[in-house]
């Protein structure tokens, strides 16, 4: 299995915490933004491939910094995951990737080093299922509009709706299921994969459309 390093962001809630250990539990290497230093920590002393990093904000520039030493202390990140409520989705606006990727001073020199941001959107109360199948529908819109050439980095979109929001059961089904789904889109074999709206509904039977 190949060993991939990434970056998650904005993962407080339970679903953030449980994708961030099965990532690791998959043999990657996972650097843990977070501003609460307990639940760091605790996740860190449970899963060694956790690192946890401290960072106050979601600026750009704040986790740029995270991202350049975990560069330079680590290796190449591979991954960003940025975990988004779907009350937070001012976070899939274009210009903050935009800023994020020009503070980490991303630059692409060939379709092998490509990076991919994965957004991870999911409910936080029982009644926003229909908000994430409209945004589905609307990133599955933009999708023909995006810029797919090699040199430019992989941005795709997990939504999952229709689960009960704060069930833990769910959620560690959920973060199973995802965490396979990322590390196929960081893959080399998945350099085509750009700009794709993969929606998880209530039956785990489902192929993600």
């Amino acid at each position: 299995m190949e060993s991939k390093l990434y970056i998650v962001i904005n993962a407080k809630q339970t679903l953030g915490q449980s994708l961030s250990m099965r990532l690791a539990q998959r043999g990657n290497n996972v650097v843990f933004l977070s501003n609460d230093e307990q639940l760091g920590y605790a996740l860190a002393a449970e899963e060694p491939r956790v690192r946890f990093r401290r960072c106050t904000s979601l600026n750009s520039k704040e986790v740029a910094a995270e991202y350049h030493w975990s560069e330079r202390c680590i290796s190449a990140v591979h991954g960003i995951v940025i975990m988004v409520p779907i009350k937070e989705s001012l976070l899939l606006d274009d210009d903050y990737c935009q800023a994020l990727l020009s503070d980490c001073g991303y630059q692409s020199t060939n379709r092998d080093s490509s990076l991919s941001i994965t957004y991870v959107v999911f409910p936080e109360q029982d009644d926003e299922s229909l908000t994430l199948k409209s945004l589905h529908l609307e990133l599955c819109k933009r999708a023909h509009n995006a810029d797919k050439r090699a040199d430019t980095p992989r941005v795709n979109h997990v939504i999952l709706s229709d689960i009960a929001a704060g069930d833990t059961e769910s959620d560690a089904d959920l973060a199973n299921e995802t965490s396979e789904l990322i590390h196929y889109l960081t893959s080399t074999t998945s350099q085509s994969l750009q700009s794709q709206a993969f929606y998880f509904g209530n039956n785990r039977n489902q192929t993600p459309i």
